[in-house]
């Protein structure tokens, strides 16, 4: 799988080259689409696919959910929620997902 669950992230001090290791259910690389060696470029339709979309699929089933966007100011977690009008996150493509699915059904 493409991401793995336990994906870590890596931070280097760059004064004193020391290198810490944060482990994750999650880490989505949203930095560079071209930089090598930073992980595989993750969209929104990437992190909907891999975490939202299960996570509604769960909460139809009657399981209790949350999906907790944690991190640094500024490290994306407004945007991987709630995204933009031409580039939805994570809530709206939750709601549209929703609605075909009861259009679906009818």
């Amino acid at each position: 799988e493409k991401f793995e669950k336990g994906s870590n992230t890596f931070i280097k001090d760059p004064n004193s080259g020391q290198e810490k290791k944060f482990v994750y259910d999650y880490s989505f690389q949203t930095h560079s689409k071209t930089e090598q060696g930073i992980g595989e470029w993750a969209d929104q339709n990437t992190v909907f696919d891999t975490l939202g979309r299960p996570v509604m699929n769960s909460a139809l089933e009657g399981k209790n959910v949350c999906l907790f966007a944690y991190g640094q100011t500024g490290a994306g977690k407004s945007y991987s929620m709630l995204g933009k009008q031409d580039d939805p996150g994570i809530i709206p493509r939750t709601c549209d997902a929703i609605f075909e699915l009861i259009d679906n059904n009818q």
